[in-house]
């Protein structure tokens, strides 16, 4: 637990000594992610990609938000190749808990914790589920608060 206080400390203080990260919006670079891993690692989004990224955000007490895991999971085992997905929660969670939470949810989908909600800050969730679609160049191609439908989360699986 002391580790994983001072890394968020360390991480605190790297983002207090950066310029001003611009907030999320379509068609801007998509701003740098502060989270850890289930493992306590950094996780940021890839620098260039070979293919799109969801980076979904949600709450381990929204239904919504687990529903919308399962399918994109699901659709991600269907099409792997498709698109890369990173599911960041944003309750402030340690490592234990998401990987508590993973194994309760039979969630397998990468995941991260936006401990101290910088992250939630920059890409602007004022709710769960909030949904981003990255592209390979790293700019925002698509937002969409609340749960994505069925159609939409199709579409973004397409997208090349």
């Amino acid at each position: 637990m002391k580790y994983v206080w001072l890394l968020c400390c360390a991480l605190l203080l790297a983002a207090c000594g950066q310029e001003e990260v611009t907030k999320a919006e379509t068609g801007r670079p998509a701003p740098p992610i502060l989270a850890l891993g289930l493992h306590d690692e950094v996780v940021s989004l890839p620098a260039s990609g070979e293919r799109p990224l969801i980076l979904n955000f949600w709450s381990a007490t929204c239904g919504m938000c687990i529903k919308e895991l399962r399918e994109i999971q699901d659709l991600q085992a269907a099409h792997p190749q498709a698109v890369g997905v990173l599911a960041v929660n944003i309750d402030g969670a340690d490592s234990n808990t998401l990987q508590a939470l993973a194994a309760q949810r039979g969630l397998t989908v990468p995941l991260a914790a936006d401990q101290m909600g910088v992250t939630a800050e920059r890409y602007r969730v004022n709710g769960t589920p909030t949904n981003y679609l990255i592209g390979r160049d790293g700019r925002i191609l698509e937002h969409k608060a609340g749960m994505l439908d069925t159609a939409d989360l199709q579409r973004w699986f397409a997208i090349r």
